[in-house]
């Protein structure tokens, strides 16, 4: 699962980013539609 940590320190950005930005919006509704946990994909995407 990884470090529990990190995950609880990237959920809120993860949710701001999805909420504001139209980019991570997409990744988001792709992510979902694969199946996969949306915070996960876009919080990684927040740290790259």
């Amino acid at each position: 699962m990884g470090c529990a940590r990190l995950r609880k320190s990237l959920y809120m950005p993860a949710l701001v980013a999805v909420r504001y930005n139209p980019i991570m919006k997409g990744l988001c509704d792709r992510l979902q539609a694969k199946g996969k946990p949306m915070v996960n994909g876009v919080g990684l995407d927040l740290i790259v």
